[in-house]
């Protein structure tokens, strides 16, 4: 057995970079050797200089033929992870893949397949499975203690809406955003999505038009075991980031709240006052990325497999693209009709 891991992160934008420093300070029994981005600049060596990164390259290639290094972190632009899944494979490292996997399930499907003929350990990047609030709501219900699953609603807001140059390469909201969503819904109800119909609108950002995306929508989704999902997303809200769930079942409720900067309420003659979430996902849910990061360095050095399969990344695709057809056409759409690519 292994007693470290020697890692390279790839994609040094913001979740590469929380990915490199989480790795760096939170995670143990592992070693970041390399940071690469092919758009490197001098405000990434400085910043991976300072977290104490010495491999540091313009060049991915690098990090994927060193024998030393036994896992890769894809964390560039979606329409780059099949080619770096690919890649990877290949060179026999085990992969981390953030989400979303690809938009394109056909480009997306050779690239899996390298991956499992070369019989390397690979985790979807979902870290809200991680969360300690949707951990212990997934158990609850699980548990039967609130009877069965009906319905669940899921509300996700972000405070600030991404870069619009990312959201141009993005796939649009269904795939960067509720794709989240989509993989709570499966991971909380234990099933598959049957069908769905979206709707959304641009409120916010005219320029989203020309894209095309929305920066707000909204999912119905019914599940293969009956239960109902709603699901809605905001790329903008002035009051920081807003993320919950509820459950509801026929014996009782779960709900998944707001985290918040602290607890203090004050009340008074005009009204009264609570503090506000926290401003941004990572913030959030920074915990939860420790967590799926340990995981899947265990993964690794105990030889067991991931905690988010493959599978676990496409379908949540899968479900997008239902939803973009729907937005589009303006009708309900049966995932049986995305045929591009399924594994499970």
């Amino acid at each position: 057995m292994k007693d470290c891991v020697t890692a390279a992160v790839i994609g040094l934008g913001r979740i590469g970079r929380t990915h490199a420093e989480i790795l760096v300070s939170r995670v143990g029994s592992v070693r970041v050797k390399y940071a690469a981005d092919a758009f490197l600049n001098e405000e990434m060596k400085k910043w991976a200089k300072e977290l104490g990164i010495k491999g540091v390259t313009d060049d991915p290639e690098i990090c994927l033929q060193d024998p030393e290094v036994d896992a890769v972190y894809i964390c560039t632009s979606t329409d780059t992870h099949s080619e770096y899944i690919t890649r990877a494979a290949k060179a026999g490292k085990h992969i981390f893949s953030e989400k979303p996997l690809d938009s394109d399930l056909v480009r997306l499907s050779g690239a899996l397949r390298e991956a499992e003929k070369a019989g390397v350990k690979f985790q979807t990047g979902f870290m809200r499975r991680f969360d300690r609030n949707h951990s212990k709501a997934k158990a609850l219900i699980q548990s039967g203690k609130v009877g069965r699953g009906q319905m669940i609603r899921l509300s996700c807001r972000d405070t600030v809406q991404s870069p619009y140059e990312y959201l141009k390469v993005s796939g649009g909201i269904f795939f960067d955003m509720m794709i989240h969503d989509f993989d709570m819904v499966r991971f909380l109800t234990d099933s598959e999505a049957e069908e769905i119909y979206a709707a959304g609108g641009v409120f916010t950002d005219e320029r989203l038009n020309d894209i095309p995306d929305v920066d707000t929508a909204a999912a119905f989704v019914r599940m293969k075991n009956g239960m109902l999902a709603v699901i809605d997303n905001g790329r903008q809200c002035w009051y920081g980031h807003d993320q919950r769930s509820e459950i509801f079942c026929t014996e009782g409720t779960v709900q998944v709240m707001n985290e918040h900067e602290d607890t203090v309420v004050v009340k008074k003659g005009d009204g009264i006052y609570a503090p506000k979430p926290p401003d941004f996902f990572i913030e959030r849910y920074y915990e939860a990325y420790v967590a799926e990061n340990q995981s899947f360095v265990d993964s690794i050095l105990f030889d067991r497999p991931a905690a988010v399969t493959a599978a676990d990344g496409v379908e949540p695709i899968r479900m997008a693209k239902a939803a973009q057809l729907s937005l589009e056409q303006n009708r309900p759409v049966k995932l049986s009709e995305i045929t591009e690519y399924r594994i499970v």
